[in-house]
């Protein structure tokens, strides 16, 4: 979140919330203007509560690399994520099923 608030002016009021339903309803009853949300979780919330009216902008104010952790008892799946990422399944499957998430504006 230090990447991302370095993006932010200072003069900006800042208002938290305890989860994305609460973020995005502020959203909604025009408590505020803007929410700073990552994108899939955010094209997924705003599918699921139907609102049609909140739209992702671009470019993003900060990208952050991300990894797959999995809890010991899965390590038998690490050679085969390994070859699904190797062999391009992988970004297959983010293609198909999470890229509609995070189309633009």
């Amino acid at each position: 979140m230090e990447n991302l608030e370095k993006n932010i002016p200072k003069t900006a009021a800042i208002t938290k919330a305890q989860t994305a339903n609460q973020l995005f309803s502020l959203v909604e009853k025009d408590c505020v203007r803007l929410l700073i949300y990552e994108a899939w979780g955010g094209r997924y919330a705003i599918e699921t509560l139907h609102l049609n009216e909140i739209r992702l902008q671009h470019p993003p104010l900060a990208t952050k690399e991300m990894f797959i952790y999995l809890h010991k008892k899965y390590e038998t799946l690490v050679p085969v994520l390994s070859q699904m990422k190797r062999d391009g399944s992988y970004d297959a499957l983010i293609h198909k099923h999470l890229t509609h998430l995070i189309k633009g504006p």
